[in-house]
């Protein structure tokens, strides 16, 4: 039931950004934290992009996911995702939690990254993913 609603909601938003980050408002980032860790491939996908969605120049999200503890399980989801949109996905919010508006770092955060070992993982993904699209994505996010 989880796997359909959050599809159908985020099928719903469309390309809209707006749309997006209120129906990641309206889920809740400590909500979508705890769909990261869904055995759905479906369900951390959307997860991963609302917060992604929800990161983009909000200091009040990136500051409210970093302290809601969201760092570590997308920083688990780097080493441990079969899939390649989850963790296209994943990538993307790292680097949308890292950078604020007028690409100023967001030092918490990206202390709060490098910590739980995402660094490492990033420089793997560069010199070692076959698809040329997450290399690319981890090299930005490491930027």
């Amino acid at each position: 039931v989880q796997e359909k609603a959050s599809g159908a909601l985020w099928a719903l938003s469309g390309d809209d950004p707006t749309k997006r980050r209120d129906i990641g408002t309206k889920i809740g980032i400590e909500m979508l934290i705890v769909l990261l860790e869904s055995k759905s491939e479906k369900i951390q996908f959307v997860a991963a992009k609302a917060l992604s969605t929800l990161s983009c120049g909000a200091a009040k999200h990136q500051t409210k996911i970093r302290e809601a503890g969201g760092v570590l399980p997308l920083v688990r989801m780097l080493k441990q995702s079969a899939s390649e949109r989850v963790l296209l996905a994943v990538i993307s919010t790292l680097a949308a939690l890292s950078i604020g508006l007028a690409h100023t770092p967001v030092k918490l955060n990206q202390a709060s990254i490098a910590s739980g070992g995402a660094i490492k993982s990033l420089v793997s993904l560069v010199t070692g993913h076959a698809n040329d699209l997450v290399k690319v994505q981890s090299a930005y996010a490491i930027a």
